[in-house]
Order: structure tokens, then sequence, then C-alpha cells
């Protein structure tokens, strides 16, 4: 816990806020990715619901299921990036928890008694 959330850190503590943001607006746009993709599909109409003398609304129903698909890749390119995003944020708290871990264990067993260390 000290590591994760030490007390006189603030860096440390916006990093990590920074990464749980990060991670639940990932998670939402991956969840609503298939969402949206469904209503890509929806939106194009049945070919024999299409009355050919109205090209018009074809075009338009085109244009609204491109438009659909578009936005479907934007929302899972916007989910990729999130996730790299937050994994970079959270890179530095790990590394520095990983740190002083390995750190306090080696300061650890180098103050052991030396009757310890020689009975090894």
């Amino acid at each position: 816990k000290e590591n994760l959330w030490p007390k006189n850190d603030r860096s440390t503590k916006t990093r990590v806020l920074g990464s749980l943001s990060l991670l639940v607006a990932a998670k939402l746009f991956n969840v609503s990715v298939p969402y949206f993709f469904k209503q890509a599909i929806d939106s194009i109409p049945a070919l024999n619901s299409i009355d050919p003398s109205t090209l018009s609304n074809l075009d338009f129903y085109s244009l609204t299921a491109v438009s659909m698909l578009i936005g479907y890749g934007l929302f899972r390119a916007s989910s990729s990036i999130l996730n790299e995003s937050k994994n970079f944020v959270f890179a530095h708290v790990a590394q520095k928890a990983t740190r002083n871990l390995a750190k306090s264990t080696f300061t650890h067993i180098l103050n052991l008694d030396l009757s310890f260390q020689l009975s090894r």
C-alpha cells in the first residue's frame, strides 16, 4: 500500500488516479464498441425494403452506414489508445514501487544479524 499510495508523494497519487480514470474510460469505450457496431448494422435497411425509384433514400442509408462504420473504427481506436495511455501513465508508478520493494528487501537482508548470515 505504501508503494502504490505514498503519503507525501502527490505525483504518484496523481499518476494512479490518472491511470484509473484512463482505465475506466477505455473500458467504457470497449463496452460501447459492440453497441455502436450493432447500430451501424441496423442502420443498413434490408434490400427488399428499398424502393428503387427513390435513390436519394439509398444514398442517405449508405451514408449513414458508412458514417456509423467510421464511428465504430474511431471508438475501437480510442479504446486502444486509452489502454496504451493507461499503461504509459502507470509504468512510472509500477517501476517506482518495484524499486522501493527491492530496496527495502535488500536493506532488511543486510540488517540481519551476522550469525543468521553465517548459518545459511
